[in-house]
């Protein structure tokens, strides 16, 4: 087994690792680590009620005037009461555990068929309780992330524009918020550069026109992607061909780099 930082290491610094899923909310983090490993977390995005800046705690303000959003204040003690960071109402722990509870059913009957849907009857209702920086909607904003483009019935060539779109937008919100946790280079960022350029050479594929305009950024997002992802065996198929063909130093005409998205398609629903 090889084991590499993420990012570099400072002399004389703690070298720790993540036991959990990394955009798990800090509740639910820390439940889940003692149920598994047997012990509660007190590190120091576990101890921030803002977790660096992403909300992912957050619960909307039951003050259907306010716009602010609701916090822990003490987030390794679960019996803590819970804050408004806008109109600093102070809410028990009991009442916030039974809107966690319903939060919990709803998400419970999200289906991988119908989850791509942002305008679907459960996301609405969950909308009504949480704000678009929740764990919940980052989790779910990723498996839309990986699966538009790349599931049976619907490649990259036949997302709508629409759906293309919302992929790239999704695909740079997740990114910001592993950024902001600290991610540095793990398999999740090359994950979703991967899915980034994705977009992007599929853009620059049916606009020619837009590819003066785009081509640093597929350059630069398969490039970061190839050097974090590869040799790793759950790597995407066709990451080291859109490397040579799509990444920086290619010299071959825009028209021939193109057409390796053709084969480049073909890989990826072989590999499926």
């Amino acid at each position: 087994m090889e084991v590499y930082a993420s990012k570099n290491i400072e002399f004389g610094e703690e070298i720790f690792t993540c036991y959990t899923n990394f955009l798990w909310c800090t509740p639910v983090r820390r439940y889940q680590l003692y149920k598994s490993k047997n012990f509660w977390c007190k590190c120091v995005r576990c101890k921030d009620p803002y977790e660096m800046g992403t909300n992912l705690s957050a619960i909307k303000c039951f003050n259907k005037q306010c716009t602010g959003l609701i916090l822990p204040e003490n987030p390794i003690n679960p019996s803590s009461e819970w804050f408004c960071d806008s109109c600093t109402s102070k809410i028990p722990f009991e009442k916030i555990n039974s809107v966690q509870n319903i939060i919990g059913s709803l998400v419970s009957v999200l289906s991988e068929d119908d989850d791509i849907n942002p305008n679907g009857i459960v996301l609405q209702r969950l909308e009504s309780f949480l704000p678009s920086c929740s764990h919940i909607f980052v989790d779910l904003h990723l498996r839309w992330t990986l699966k538009l483009g790349y599931f049976e019935g619907m490649s990259l060539y036949e997302l709508s524009e629409y759906r293309l779109a919302l992929k790239e937008q999704l695909c740079r919100d997740t990114l910001r918020t592993a950024a902001a946790l600290g991610a540095g280079d793990a398999h999740l960022r090359g994950l979703l550069l991967y899915h980034l350029h994705a977009a992007l050479a599929e853009r620059a594929r049916r606009c020619p026109d837009l590819y003066d305009d785009l081509k640093s950024e597929i350059e630069t997002t398969i490039d970061q992607a190839n050097k974090i992802l590869q040799g790793d065996i759950s790597a995407p198929p066709d990451l080291e061909l859109r490397h040579r063909y799509l990444g920086p130093g290619c010299d071959k005409p825009q028209e021939e780099r193109f057409f390796i998205l053709d084969t480049s398609e073909k890989l990826a629903v072989s590999k499926k």
